[in-house]
């Protein structure tokens, strides 16, 4: 499968006579850390195409702090992330497979990246779940009308756990396929590899991961109609037992809880890679980014 994918991008690069380019053999092993320890290197200059070998002695392939993040394929498990890195021989970009196989960690971008789309989802469910407690007298709310708060509660589960229930939309998915908690982990696991004698601030980490998660547990949660472990009840269940007070809960969980823990755990890396993961989430799902963020 993974060569496949690589002859995919070969035969579509190759065509592109006067670009230069170096892709990453993707069949190496690569280990828990910033580089590959032992790789080939596809030099591809004017369809011509020569193999090296190279250690990570040679150069730093995985570079976070010019790493912009360019699309990443889920479908097939592996991530394909081009680098914005010139290599001073040629100024070539390069793109490496995979980031996330077998037992290695994700990428720190894509760690942050998942919880900066969580981040902005609860922020839009929120709004729209406030919207629609004042846009209509609570006695008189239809079934119709109650679609951000079963999303609110369908999303929350499909985040922590990745199980999507019945009446689930587009934006459930997504947050299903996020993968949060290993996200939360491998981003903790990075931090702490490089404060590594700040004990303190890893212990402070862990906290707001956990805050992160037992927030969206209690939406699922609150009100005893659905546990974590279990299916989701049909959506015509949680629509008949809706009450406002549910609503207004769930709102304020979101903006008082969830969204704070989001940008807590975001503020302990620098700003440098924080701004990296906004800018490839407005390049490539603008649709998500909060309307007051846009402007």
């Amino acid at each position: 499968m993974l060569a496949g994918i690589a002859l995919f991008i070969i035969n579509l690069i190759i065509p592109l006579s006067g670009v230069s380019f170096h892709l990453v053999n993707a069949f190496n092993p690569v280990h828990s850390g910033r580089t590959l320890r032992n790789y080939h290197v596809l030099n591809i200059e004017n369809g011509q195409m020569k193999e090296q070998l190279k250690t990570d002695k040679s150069i730093n392939v995985i570079q976070r702090r010019r790493i912009v993040i360019k699309k990443i394929v889920t479908g097939v498990g592996v991530s394909a992330v081009m680098l914005d890195k010139n290599v001073k021989a040629n100024k070539a970009n390069a793109f490496t497979l995979p980031f996330s196989i077998g037992n290695d960690r994700r990428q720190l971008e894509l760690c942050l990246v998942a919880v900066l789309r969580l981040r902005y989802w609860a922020e839009k469910t929120a709004l729209s779940i406030k919207k629609m407690r004042e846009g209509t007298v609570p006695d008189l709310l239809q079934d119709s009308m109650k679609g951000p708060y079963v999303e609110a509660r369908l999303g929350a589960k499909a985040a922590v756990t990745g199980k999507v229930g019945g009446g689930a939309n587009t934006r459930v998915f997504n947050l299903a396929s996020l993968e949060l908690k290993d996200c939360l982990t491998d981003g903790k696991w990075w931090f702490a590899r490089e404060n590594k004698d700040n004990i303190r601030k890893q212990s402070s980490l862990d906290t707001v991961a956990e805050n992160i998660v037992e927030s969206l547990a209690s939406i699922v949660e609150f009100d005893g109609l659905e546990t974590t472990q279990d299916p989701s009840p049909r959506s015509s269940l949680t629509l008949s037992m809706y009450k406002d007070s549910k609503a207004l809960f769930i709102q304020r969980v979101l903006l008082e809880r969830t969204i704070p823990s989001c940008d807590s755990f975001l503020n302990y890396f620098d700003d440098e890679t924080r701004e990296a993961c906004e800018k490839f989430i407005m390049d490539n799902y603008p649709i998500e980014v909060p309307f007051v963020l846009k402007n």
